[in-house]
Order: structure tokens, then C-alpha cells, then sequence
């Protein structure tokens, strides 16, 4: 949006039109302001009316009525606007299609409350190209989720889930599908409700060659990108994985194409749809990192929806490495649980052996070549870990470059793009790259780019990548000797908030997130025309595994208000290190919440404190009381 739609208050209109004395002037209603660094959809905007919506006490009369009056000062004001979708039941409001030099005249209607672009909300990424062990590996420990299951005998059953997101596999096994694609009916025993708001082919990032923002519904959900079927394993797979509920049965809410980003009010849609089938629980592993204001529609829908009794959740944003405030609607509402991201305390890897035969794992880089899986390769190193050299950020000196020529060149990661690091080899004549980390912890490096890459990279720990650059360095070049064989290795930042979950505050200065939950190097179902099974990372993992606690606490005690499932979960919460350096102390309450959850604690609770967190405002120096 443009600065003029974001000047003071003026005295009238665009074009001279006066403003009623003691109205709102339009400037005033235009909410450009709330969304930071969010790609908008060319031309489109949420119109919020002045009157309740259903959830709220609102009559449906009056919402009718406001929608009549406001097309008839449109046409008054001679403004053409096109209404993409009405809302009534969670948000009172249209979204529309209006050129900007009009939003004044929009502004000026007086059951208009206010203007908000509908942000563009990106597709999740797609999984790295590596396999793991059948299970949804240690998470499901790490919040007690596998004693609740065993000990304490709930599994959801009874519970119903909506998945806001790319669809479900309703075909996968492990969500009671055949097994065989395009053969189980819709609905399924397991996927019982839903609806694709977009179809196949709908993408609707403006600055993409596939942009296709034309919505084209259909009946049946099913998962054609992955990331929906991911989550709703987790949530409760049942087979060759077990997610945390794997008894529950799912709505599927389609707001994806099979590739790009959706619109802010698909999702919106997509929640009034959940209210409609009577979800008990809504999990939404999507967002806009930086929407952080509670006032923005997807915010308060979901707001509204956990005022009618349903539990949302959703993820709070990847953007870590941004900063404060990069929290994200609609994770950032009031009543919604907003999850931040825990790794994973061990995963599965590839893995090659030294020349002292001792295991080194490593994860894959893409899109490039896939590495070898039996032989043998010899490791060159330009310079020591402490030369900025190592990092391969600029082309290689012809002297080097005779040293990496038909060899696999150590580069240490940091100051550019992975990318850029592969470029880099690529054109000195290297055969492969083994990426080790300047930090702790292991990386799935995305090789994205022009030029393409056409050589392999893997990445490995900072300490494994050090030791071979010393022996490299000492002998002209060290043997390596590739394994098809996987290792179980623990996560040297395992129990630790992952280093790319969001901080808070919201942009009004509230904490979240609420909790959070593992999200780091999680195993669970993907599409089978795809792969059967796959390895995500982000907080997209983390909310469903809150979503599904809240399942197993509402089959232990149905009598839980969406209140009561947020302040037992806080309540037991375990507090975690700080990310940066554990033994230094907590990590900061607007990353982690109360901390990662403990399920069964939270069903065994006898005792509940409330309230369940403290919103001090800024403190003078001292104690408070």
C-alpha cells in the first residue's frame, strides 16, 4: 500500500468528498499498517463492518443489512467493487476486489469499520529428500504423548480435528485410506469431513509464472503438495507411523493449490466451513510472519472460533532469524494457542565413515544430484575453519581450484548462500561438497537457485567437519567411504527451541507464543503418489502436536472449555534452556511460551493455577506484586 493511504486524518476524501461531522474519517479505517513484509493480493481487501457477527451476539438481519447499505454507497459513490466472498459467522465483513484509488471512497461507507489488504500466504516448503525410521520418532516422547497412549489409555477417539492446510492423503494407510491412490471414497472412515476451497491448479502469489488466483472448489480434499498430509499424521496417524491421537477422525480443509500460497480469505473461509462441521479442535500449521496484530480477520476468526468452543491452534512463524515481533497471524490471537517450535531429540541420518572408520552423519542437500551410497571419496579443504576462505563464498582462486578439481571440497557454512557455496565448487571443478555447520546442530540446505546445481552437497555437524578439514589439511586430502546404510544419532540441539521458531511479542505487545511442542526433524506421512513417509521441520510440525493433546485431554475430561485445555497445558509445561547457550539460563518467554508440553501431566493435573501467564506491562526497576 501506498504512504498516502496511510497519512494522518484528513478533512475530507479523495476527489474532495466531505466526511459526515463525527465520522471516522476514511483515512483512518485503511489498516494498511498491520501487515509487514507480507506479499498482498493485487487488489483485494477485507472490509470489516461496524456490526457483531453471529459468534458475537450479531443477527444475521443486520449483517444482511450492512452488506445492502454498503452496496448502496458504493453505487452512490460510483465506486465498482467485486465481492470475492461474504462472512458473517466468525467476522463480520466482505472481501472484495477494488482498485486501491478507490479505498478511500470504500473507507467512507459508514457501516465500514475498517480496510485491511488480504495478505498472500506462502505455500510450506517441501520435505528434504531423505528417509527415516518408520515412526514418528522420539517426539511423541518428548510431550508424554506415548504415555497417555499406553498408560493412561486415551488415543482421541471420539475427537474430531479439522486440518486447515494442503488437504489429506485420503488415501494413506496410516489415515485409514487403501493404500493405493485415487481408490477410497470421500469422505473416508478416518477424513470424515472437509472441502477443497481452490483445486488443483490455484496459486496465488502475484510474482510467480503460475500465478492462477481463481479459486476452483471442489468436494473432495485431497492432498496433492504434502504438508497437510505431514501434519495430520502427526496429529493421528494410525499405522506404520502413530501420530500423538492416532483414534481421532479429521476434517480436511483444502486452502492450497498443488504448488504456490492461498489468500488470507480462503483461509478465512476455511474456518467459518470447521464451525459449520463441528470440529472440536482446528489446527492451523500456516501463517503470515510479522501479520502479529490480534486485529487482523484471520486473527479474530480464529479468536471466534475458540469463543464458539472449538480449540485452535496454530503455528507461530519460521522467521527466528528476524527478530523480535515475527510472530504470525492467525497464531497471534488472544484465544488461539500459538506453538513455537522444539528439535527433535535424535533422528535418523545417512552417513559415511573416515578414515578411522568412526560414522558421520549427514543430511542432503536440494535440488542437486543425489550422493553416492557405496565407493569411496577423497575430501580436499582450502583453508582452516577460522580463514574466511573455508566459507566458499567467492570463486575459488585458480590455485585452489586446481586442489578441488575432481574432489569433494569441504566449505564451512556461513556469510552466503548455500546456494552460492555449491555455485562456487561447481565451477572449480568439484565433484561434490561436504557442508559442515559453523554452529550446533545439523542443516537441511536448500540448493535453490539459477544456475542450476548439478553436483551433490551434504552437510554435517560443526565438530565432524572441523576433524575432517584438520586431516585434510595435514595429509593433501582425506577418504571418506558412502554407506546406504542410516544411523539413529541424538540432535545436538534436541529439547531446544529450534533455532528458526519466531519470536514474539505480538506487534501490541502481547506474549506468545503460548507453548510449543517438537517441530524440529519430525517423520510422518506424506502423499503416497509422492512418498509414502517424510522429514519436516518447522512449526507447522509443532502446532499439531499440540492439536493432538488437546484431542487426548478432550477424550479424557469432555467437560474441558477451550480456556481449560490452554491453562493446563501452560500450567505443566516444561521450561526449556536457552537455545544460544543452555547453561546460561531459560529461553526467552516470547519464544518458548510456558514451554514445550507434557500431555500427561496435563490430564493428571489435580491442581490448576490461573491465571495461567502474567501480562506485566512495562515495570519500573525493582520487584512487582
Amino acid at each position: 500500500m501506498t504512504g498516502a493511504l496511510l497519512s494522518p486524518v484528513g478533512a475530507s476524501a479523495a476527489g474532495g468528498e466531505q466526511i459526515a461531522p463525527g465520522s471516522p474519517a476514511p483515512e483512518s479505517k485503511i489498516q494498511g499498517n498491520l501487515l509487514t513484509d507480507v506479499t498482498m493480493a493485487p487488489g483485494a481487501y477485507f472490509v470489516q463492518f461496524a456490526g457483531e457477527p453471529t459468534s458475537r451476539g450479531g443477527s444475521l438481519t443486520a449483517i444482511k443489512a450492512e452488506r445492502a447499505q454498503f452496496q448502496n454507497d458504493l453505487q452512490d459513490a460510483g465506486v465498482d467493487v467485486e465481492v470475492r466472498h461474504e462472512f458473517g459467522a466468525l467476522w463480520n465483513g466482505v472481501a472484495v476486489n477494488v482498485s486501491e484509488s478507490q479505498l478511500l471512497k470504500v473507507a467512507g461507507s459508514e457501516v465500514v469499520e475498517a480496510v485491511f489488504p488480504i495478505g498472500v500466504i506462502d505455500a510450506p516448503e517441501e520435505p528434504e529428500a531423505q528417509t527415516i525410521d518408520p515412526e514418528l520418532f522420539t517426539a511423541i516422547t518428548m510431550t508424554g504423548s506415548d504415555v497417555v497412549q499406553s498408560e493412561l489409555g486415551f488415543d482421541g477417539t471420539g475427537i474430531r480435528v479439522g486440518v486447515i492446510d494442503t488437504g489429506i492423503d485420503i488415501d494413506h494407510p496410516d489415515l485409514g485410506g487403501s493404500g493405493t491412490p485415487g481408490t477410497t471414497a470421500f469422505p473416508s472412515a478416518r477424513v470424515t469431513k472437509g472441502y477443497d476451497f481452490v483445486g488443483d491448479d490455484y496459486n496465488a502469489n502475484p510474482s510467480t509464472d503460475a500465478y492462477s488466483p481463481t479459486p476452483v472448489p471442489d468436494a473432495n480434499p485431497d492432498d496433492c503438495q504434502g504438508h497437510g498430509t505431514h501434519v495430520a499424521g502427526i496429529v493421528g496417524a494410525d499405522g506404520v507411523v502413530t501420530g500423538v491421537a492416532p483414534g481421532v477422525t479429521f476434517g480436511a480443509y483444502r486452502v492450497f493449490g498443488c504448488e504456490g500460497s492461498t489468500d488470507a480469505d480462503v483461509m478465512l473461509r476455511a474456518m467459518e466451513r470447521s464451525l459449520h462441521d463441528r470440529m472440536d479442535v482446528v489446527n492451523m500449521s500456516i501463517g503470515s510472519a510479522f501479520s502479529a496484530w490480534e486485529e487482523y480477520p484471520t486473527a479474530q476468526a480464529s479468536d471466534a472460533l475458540a469463543r464458539e468452543g472449538v480449540v485452535v491452534v496454530a503455528s507461530i512463524g519460521n522467521s527466528g532469524a528476524d527478530g523480535l515481533y515475527s510472530a504470525g497471524a492467525p497464531g497471534v490471537g488472544g484465544d488461539t494457542i500459538g506453538v513455537g517450535s522444539v528439535d527433535n531429540i535424535e533422528f535418523m541420518a545417512n552417513f559415511f565413515t573416515d578414515e578411522t572408520g568412526a560414522t558421520v552423519p549427514y543430511t542432503i542437500g536440494t535440488p542437486a544430484p543425489e550422493p553416492p551410497t557405496e565407493g569411496t571419496a577423497e575430501l580436499v579443504a582450502v583453508a582452516p575453519p577460522t580463514d574466511e576462505l573455508s566459507k566458499g563464498c567467492a570463486p575459488y582462486s585458480e590455485a585452489d581450484a586446481a586442489t578441488i578439481a575432481g574432489q569433494w571440497v569441504l566449505v564451512q557454512r556461513g556469510d552466503c548462500t548455500f546456494h552460492q557455496k555449491a555455485v562456487n565448487a561447481q565451477a572449480a571443478g568439484a565433484i561434490g561438497v561436504v557442508l559442515y555447520n559453523n554452529v550446533a546442530g545439523m542443516v537441511n540446505p536448500s540448493l535453490s537457485g539459477t544456475p542450476e546445481i548439478t553436483i551433490p552437497l551434504v552437510a554435517v555437524s560443526a565438530a565432524d567437519g572441523q576433524r575432517l578439514v584438520t586431516d585434510a589439511l595435514a595429509d593433501g586430502s582425506t577418504t571418506i567411504t558412502w554407506s546406504a546404510e542410516e544411523t539413529s544419532i541424538p540432535s545436538p540441539t534436541g529439547g531446544l527451541i529450534s533455532s528458526f521458531s519466531s519470536f514474539g511479542t505480538t506487534a501490541d505487545l502481547q506474549y506468545k507464543p503460548d507453548v510449543s511442542a517438537p517441530g524440529g526433524q519430525i517423520y510422518s506421512t506424506y502423499p503416497l503418489e509422492i512418498q509414502a513417509h517424510a522429514t519436516l521441520s518447522g512449526t507447522s510440525m509443532a502446532s499439531p502436536h499440540v492439536a493432538g493433546a488437546a484431542a487426548l485431554m478432550l477424550q479424557a475430561d469432555p467437560g474441558l472449555s477451550v480456556h481449560d485445555v490452554k491453562v493446563r497445558l501452560q500450567n505443566s509445561a516444561e521450561q526449556l534452556p536457552l537455545n544460544l547457550a543452555p547453561a546460561a539460563g531459560l529461553e526467552v518467554v516470547h519464544r518458548q511460551g510456558a514451554g514445550m508440553i507434557k500431555v500427561d501431566k496435563s490430564i493428571l493435573a489435580d491442581v490448576v493455577i490461573e491465571p495461567s501467564f502474567l501480562q506485566l506491562g512495562q515495570q519500573v526497576a525493582g520487584s512487582s506484586t
